[in-house]
């Protein structure tokens, strides 16, 4: 996805080189930004396709990090807008890798 702009990257690897970056994409799940990642080998090959990592799309979704542990487990930490009521929460999405 291309369109509008795609800032604020993370990135987190395993003990082999595997990686798996996140970012927030501006206008992509219909929404103001929206928080997607996409794994890679350790040779830089992709995994699959992109995944949209926020299941609440009205507002914005940003700000987003990432972390890995050596048995595959990821943690993919966001701040939401107005998804809990308030100015802004903290959500996360874990994933296994393995």
């Amino acid at each position: 996805y291309t369109t509008d702009s795609q800032s604020s990257p993370a990135i987190t690897t395993d003990a082999t080189g595997n990686f798996v970056i996140t970012w927030q994409s501006l206008g992509q799940d219909s929404s103001l930004s929206g928080v997607y990642s996409q794994i890679y080998d350790n040779l830089g090959v992709a995994q699959g396709t992109e995944l949209k990592v926020n299941t609440y799309t009205s507002n914005s979704q940003s700000n987003s990090a990432t972390s890995m542990n050596n048995l595959g487990a990821l943690i993919i930490p966001w701040q939401s807008i107005g998804q809990d009521g308030s100015a802004s929460g903290i959500y996360f999405r874990r994933y296994s890798l393995n």
